[in-house]
């Protein structure tokens, strides 16, 4: 298994990919990042690639992976697996509660229109559907 912190092409071990982040991430144990960590190293978090068709040898992980959008600070997705091409994208949840469903949540500001329109024209210049 190969991962990588951000976007960066350096392989790390588990315990050098720890170190990356920041000191804060594990001063509880109901922070999502413990979790995630602990669950990647899992026999099940293996069984669940094999099962969605990710190789594990040629597969890259990008944990914390940064995402530009228009305006605002850069996205970071969890776990940016990525495969051939094939792309599974893992936001990790513990104890935060539920996220707005987007129709309640874009209707928030003009700023998360925003972003939700930069994501859907990301997403839809790499399937070239535009």
């Amino acid at each position: 298994m190969k991962r990588f912190f951000n976007e960066k092409e350096i392989p790390l071990t588990i315990g050098e990919l720890i170190e990356k982040y920041p000191k804060r991430e594990f001063l509880s144990p109901y922070r999502s990042t413990v979790n995630m960590l602990s669950f990647i190293t899992s026999k099940q978090f293996e069984l669940l690639l094999v099962d969605k068709g990710i190789e594990l040898e040629t597969a890259k992980f990008y944990f914390e992976y940064r995402v530009p959008v228009r305006k605002g600070n850069q996205s970071h997705t969890d776990l940016m697996i990525v495969d051939n091409n094939k792309c599974i994208s893992i936001e990790a949840k513990y104890t935060e509660s539920k996220y707005q469903k987007v129709n309640t949540w874009r209707g928030c500001s003009n700023n998360k229109l925003e972003v939700l329109n930069g994501w859907l024209n990301l997403i839809n210049s790499k399937l070239k559907t535009n």
